[in-house]
């Protein structure tokens, strides 16, 4: 999930409402991997339909449904900057369970934007659409405020990695406490060296395992040049699902013409739309068991077709 500058500057408490938030390869040399399960559930992220589900959301489950998607994945569950009604548009709970259930869609994870410290509204959610896990998208200390705009801000110490460590470590066994589990969701951002070491590696090292899982983006893995494959092996059980993304090489990203947060959200397609090789990773994927598995194009104006491309790309790959 990336997220466009209009979406936090609408409001003045940006950053803390989000306290808690959220090789070019061409497809047909891509070859079918020999341990890769042909059956395997797919699932896309609502955040890549978000007009449309904003304006119909049963409408748009049933569209999803029809491509042979069987898994979505929630945005905004706490409220959303810039995106009134979020996460359900007017739905309750029972009325969003009812939709899904309605076109065989599950929702086995969901991406946390606001606080949601309400523990019978978290159970609420968790037991009526079968939530498994509930992730944080960005860590708030990855934002900064100045002047009513909003900008990514790495830390720059490991005394203040540390500190963001432990306020995820301690949202995780919050979740953990109520009986639901809670991961992490990476950008390209995560990536970066704060004093010799990855960030990401800073929070995964000072974590307990029990309480903070990962979902890793590939896509984002990939913008940040790193191998999604030796992400995956490197950060072993921790994982517990992908936003399968691919990255297109040739497209050139400059900052100045695009009002994105993440300029290089640009760059982030569909899988087969650009340059990794899903094959490995799609067994690897099975021979761990890692499931929730969700395509999601960060930046598109054909969310659909994009979804179905992905999709079809993938199951190929599984012929």
């Amino acid at each position: 999930m990336a997220f466009d500058r209009r979406q936090f500057i609408k409001s003045g408490a940006a950053l803390a409402t989000l306290a808690s938030s959220p090789l070019l390869w061409s497809c047909s040399d891509q070859k079918p991997a020999a341990a890769c399960n042909s059956t395997t559930d797919y699932g896309v992220q609502l955040f890549m339909f978000r007009e449309s589900f904003a304006k119909d959301p049963k409408g748009t489950l049933a569209q999803i449904a029809a491509m042979g998607f069987t898994q979505v994945e929630p945005f905004g569950l706490g409220g959303f900057i810039g995106i009134p009604g979020a996460p359900f548009f007017g739905l309750s709970i029972d009325e969003i369970a009812s939709a899904l259930k309605a076109v065989n869609l599950k929702a086995p994870t969901a991406h946390v934007s606001g606080k949601l410290d309400d523990v019978n509204h978290t159970q609420e959610l968790a037991g009526k659409l079968g939530i498994d896990y509930f992730i944080e998208p960005l860590a708030e200390e990855l934002l900064a405020v100045k002047d009513g705009k909003v900008s990514i801000a790495v830390p720059d110490t490991a005394d203040k990695v540390l500190q963001m460590a432990e306020r995820i470590n301690l949202r995780g066994k919050k979740f953990h406490d109520q009986g639901v589990g809670f991961a992490y969701h990476n950008h390209n951002i995560e990536f970066a060296q704060v004093e010799g070491k990855i960030l990401l590696d800073w929070i995964m090292e000072n974590t307990d395992p029990d309480y903070v899982k990962l979902q890793l983006d590939l896509g984002w893995v990939a913008v940040a040049d790193i191998a999604p494959l030796e992400a995956l092996q490197k950060y072993g059980n921790r994982v517990i699902g992908c936003h399968l993304k691919d990255r297109d090489y040739s497209v050139r990203v400059n900052p100045g013409d695009t009002d994105r947060l993440i300029p290089e959200a640009l760059q982030v397609k569909a899988p087969g739309q650009g340059g990794i090789d899903f094959t490995p990773i799609l067994a690897h994927l099975d021979k761990h068991n890692i499931q929730n598995r969700y395509v999601e194009v960060d930046v598109t104006a054909q969310p659909f077709e994009d979804a179905r491309f992905g999709l079809a790309h993938l199951q190929k790959l599984c012929g």
